[in-house]
């Protein structure tokens, strides 16, 4: 998952209620102990037992939907590992510095990997898992330290969502959310953007393919029709993302907030920041002041403390 930059939010209480009911799959984020700060792969199940290290020093990792590999940037690029963090394999050559994004295909049969080596240049490559048929489907560059990131795959595989900004002399960060299939054809612009870095989060898909939630300026995000390329609701708040489900929508506003996939009836149900979905849509996991990782029930109920406190702590996922 990308790693957000937002200011944690004071915890000035934390009320425990009721039985918890355990929801499926691990739990993993990466943290660091002690400065200089390199990031080791964590991961814990939902009871807090558990607790292993993945892998240390790794950057920006996100896990194939099935839970079995993960990507991440290291050393010389991009390497996709099996879930015990072992074995890692080279599939992507490149040096990227910290602008870097990665995203698996649902069907696990693509990666979509950004890298903004110098400032002055981005890129979009599609990959094959095992580093074969590298497609170079979307490149920025020239003035204004062009970014492409927030990649996000559309659910039927045949198209790849993204955000590509550029600073603009006088007006700011400016941008725009665009689709392109994976061999580089159909670019469609269907949005513009204002006011933050393409690599703070990412657009999410509803299951169904028809509605993307996604960053519209440093205060708002916005719903989107896929199919007529017309914002249907605009709301306060950042980094939205549907349920597994598609019933419900998580985003942040002075707490983690649950509405509906309209948008509408949202609740607060935690405060906190980085919310996301369990794979049975029932829970969220989220992280609170320490840093350290919390869990929640949808409805707001049975909140919980996960692990200690780290230093510092980014990529929070909750994989299948």
């Amino acid at each position: 998952m990308i790693a957000k930059g937002v200011a944690l939010i004071a915890v000035s209480s934390f009320a425990v209620t009721g039985a918890a009911a355990r929801s499926p799959g691990e739990i993993t984020f990466s943290a660091a102990t002690r400065v200089p700060k390199i990031f080791t792969l964590y991961g814990i199940r939902s009871d807090g037992t558990g607790l292993r290290v993945i892998r240390k020093n790794v950057s920006f990792p996100t896990w194939s939907r099935d839970g079995s590999r993960f990507v991440y940037n290291g050393a010389r690029g991009f390497y996709v590992a099996p879930s015990n963090g072992r074995s890692a394999r080279l599939v992507l050559r490149a040096s990227c510095g910290s602008g870097s994004d990665t995203a698996w295909s649902r069907d696990g049969s693509r990666l979509a990997l950004a890298c903004t080596p110098d400032g002055k240049h981005s890129r979009i490559v599609v990959v094959r898992p095992d580093g074969t048929h590298a497609t170079r489907v979307r490149l920025a560059g020239g003035t204004g330290n062009p970014q492409l990131g927030g990649l996000a795959w559309a659910p039927d595989g045949k198209s790849l969502a993204f955000y590509e900004t550029a600073l603009v002399k006088g007006k700011g960060l400016l941008g725009r959310l665009a689709t392109v299939a994976p061999n580089g054809s159909r670019l469609r612009q269907l949005a513009s953007i204002r006011g933050f870095a393409s690599l703070d989060e990412r657009p999410s898909w509803r299951p169904d393919g028809k509605t993307i939630a996604f960053r519209k300026d440093g205060s708002h995000f916005a719903l989107l029709d896929v199919r007529t390329g017309r914002v249907t609701r605009v709301m306060r708040g950042f980094s939205p993302e549907f349920s597994p489900d598609g019933r419900k929508l998580v985003f942040s506003r002075g707490g983690e907030n649950v509405a509906r996939a309209d948008g509408t009836g949202a609740v607060r149900v935690a405060v906190g920041v980085t919310a996301v979905w369990s794979p049975d849509s029932k829970a969220l996991a989220y992280v609170v002041t320490g840093p350290r990782v919390a869990l929640v029930d949808a409805d707001g109920r049975n909140r919980r403390l996960l692990t200690r406190p780290y230093l510092d702590m980014l990529d929070l996922e909750w994989r299948d």
